[in-house]
């Protein structure tokens, strides 16, 4: 089974401050959601379903804390709010 790093760890080699920091909720409910109930039987095909979690998790899925907007929805008003709306 793939095993997945948590960037967010606090890793200090060289080679992990290049990397993304994501919020600890957004790995554990991949963790949770995704990687920890599937076997993958390759990289590639656990790459292309976090992929795929990660698109529906910011087009489709609406987050409580974005008052049950999805992360797309939400960065579109705030854009739009901001006047930084691209024309």
């Amino acid at each position: 089974m793939l095993q997945v790093r948590d960037p967010s760890r606090g890793d200090s080699t060289a080679r992990n401050r290049s990397e993304p920091i994501y919020p600890r909720g957004l790995l554990s409910s991949l963790k949770r959601e995704l990687v920890h109930r599937h076997g993958y039987r390759d990289r590639a095909t656990a790459r292309r379903s976090i992929f795929e979690w990660f698109a529906r998790y910011n087009t489709a899925r609406r987050h409580t804390s974005l008052d049950f907007r999805t992360p797309d929805e939400y960065e579109a008003h705030y854009r739009y709010a901001a006047g930084t709306a691209p024309a």
